[in-house]
């Protein structure tokens, strides 16, 4: 492979990551009382991690396995960010109100 691809294609990679990545902090901590804030942002972004990323490679290859479509997993994504939109609908705003009550 071209090393000069391989570093832009990497490049790429990153700024669509931290186009997710960045705002998560802060909607984190903007969930959560001030009482609780540090214990629910903690429990709440690694049980996700965990629980997602740690059972993905093995629900990649269940999916695939089961349905025989290599795209099964494209579909569970697929699946996922629209339970993800669906989620954002009952989000409420915290635009201009005090974080520390």
């Amino acid at each position: 492979m071209n090393f000069t691809l391989a570093i832009i294609s990497q490049v790429i990679f990153a700024g669509v990551i931290s186009i997710y990545m960045g705002p998560i902090p802060t909607v984190l901590v903007e969930i959560f009382p001030t009482s609780i804030r540090f214990t629910g942002v903690a429990l709440s972004y690694n049980l996700a991690a965990a629980i997602f990323g740690g059972t993905a490679p093995m629900l990649a290859m269940i999916l695939t396995k089961v349905t025989g479509d290599n795209y099964a997993i494209a579909y569970y994504l697929i699946a996922l960010a629209l339970l993800s939109s669906i989620i954002l609908k009952f989000y409420k705003e915290t635009y201009k109100k005090n974080l520390v009550n």
